[in-house]
């Protein structure tokens, strides 16, 4: 599931929306920030986190720890406005 927090325009026309997609394994950037934050086995204890770690690693990933960009959860995706919207599947 995604969802989209905003829509923005680039320079030269075209739209954009900011989407926060919490699949941390999406992408190899999400992957590589998870890894830093998160040290050892996915399966690590939940007693391992105090409520300011756990904190950390939420706004880490999703609000970035600069002040130039998101974090990797928050990502941006371009869509051709003027195509037709996809026929769902609602069957296989």
């Amino acid at each position: 599931m995604i969802v989209f927090l905003a829509v923005g325009k680039d320079a030269d026309g075209s739209f954009y929306y900011l989407g926060l997609d919490p699949d941390v394994s999406a992408t190899t950037e999400s992957r590589a920030a998870w890894k830093a934050l998160v040290a050892g086995d996915p399966q690590t204890k939940p007693e391992e986190f105090t409520p300011a770690k756990s904190l950390g690693v939420v706004k880490s990933m999703i609000l970035g720890d600069g002040d130039t960009a998101f974090g990797p959860l928050v990502r941006k995706y371009c869509v051709d406005t003027t195509a037709k919207f996809p026929k769902i599947k609602r069957f296989v």
